[in-house]
């Protein structure tokens, strides 16, 4: 069975999605990912196939992509600009919409596979006759919750792949929704989600570069911090600054990651219970870890209640758990 994965350009869309790829692949099947040209070694890297398709842009550095949904530079941070994210990708799925139905053509897939609100892909695959499957990455909710400018633009593009209207947005996802989100953690109530919802565990995803850490290994006694935002939210402005003048003086060694697009000397000297890198594989730091800082995001989140870490989390937007 062919099947396209279509992921939007950040390791938390692709990162959920992967544990599926990696079954699929194991069962005999043939995943391949469609994601923007910039983000494709992510993916590769990863042991996967994959098409560029769309806008080339990172959602890391989406300020770049989109200068104009910034109302005002000096004063508005996208990423904390709850918003400013549906526009985001609402501009981008155009784009991705053209190639995807393209890539229906070429690739001549047997299913296609979406993550959270990646829209183009059961757009593409509604067009093409192909039965299309969402996967839940958050808390389920409607689209309609989203606001109303998501379903003009839905219906619009639906107008103009000659597809019929559907204001209410049920063909959105009408064969399976694959829902990864622990039920225990759902905002709403069984009856509210789709009927054709299906639940599985959470099976995190998680990267090792091969690198020995002869410095983690080398940690004492002391309770280990691991702190982490990611690779989106890790630019909010003096998020690691306060977390760290909060815990550089306790009886504690903190592990810092802040990401492949921030430098680590940009938080300064700390002091010798202090370790800022770039990245390090989550399940070498969840082998030590006592406690993490993070917002809540998918994968981490999943990585560190598998392991029964406890966390302390700092949420920035709604999707975050």
């Amino acid at each position: 069975m062919r099947v396209l994965l279509c992921t939007l350009p950040a390791l938390g869309h692709f990162h959920p999605m992967a544990p599926l790829a990696r079954a699929l692949q194991d069962a005999g099947h043939q995943p391949v990912f469609a994601t923007s040209a910039s983000f494709a070694p992510a993916v590769r890297r990863a042991g996967f196939e994959v098409e560029t398709a769309g806008l080339d842009w990172l959602e890391s550095e989406a300020e770049r992509a989109f200068p104009d949904l910034m109302d005002d530079p000096r004063s508005l941070e996208l990423y904390t600009t709850r918003h400013v994210w549906p526009r985001v990708f609402a501009r981008a799925a155009e784009p991705m919409l053209r190639d995807l139905v393209e890539l229906m053509r070429t690739r001549r897939p047997d299913v296609v596979v979406s993550a959270g609100i990646e829209f183009s892909g059961p757009l593409a695959a509604e067009a093409s006759g192909v039965p299309h499957v969402r996967m839940g990455i958050d808390a389920f909710r409607p689209l309609s919750a989203l606001g109303p400018g998501l379903g003009a633009y839905l219906e619009q593009t639906r107008a103009s792949l000659g597809l019929p209207p559907d204001p209410s947005m049920e063909r959105f996802c009408p064969w399976l929704y694959l829902d990864v989100y622990p039920p225990s953690m759902q905002r709403g109530t069984p009856e509210e989600m789709l009927p054709v919802t299906r639940v599985v565990r959470p099976q995190p995803f998680v990267a090792d570069d091969g690198q020995a850490y002869p410095w983690l290994d080398a940690l004492g006694e002391r309770p280990v911090v691991h702190v982490t935002m990611g690779t989106i939210f890790n630019r909010v402005s003096d998020t690691f600054e306060t977390v760290l003048r909060g815990l550089r003086d306790l009886p504690v060694d903190v592990v810092v990651t802040v990401g492949p697009n921030r430098d680590p000397a940009l938080l300064g000297p700390q002091p010798p219970n202090v370790r800022v890198e770039r990245f390090v594989p989550l399940p070498r730091l969840l082998e030590r870890a006592s406690v993490v800082i993070c917002h809540a995001p998918y994968n981490t989140t999943m990585a560190a209640l598998g392991a029964g870490i406890p966390m302390l989390c700092v949420p920035f937007a709604g999707d975050q758990l």
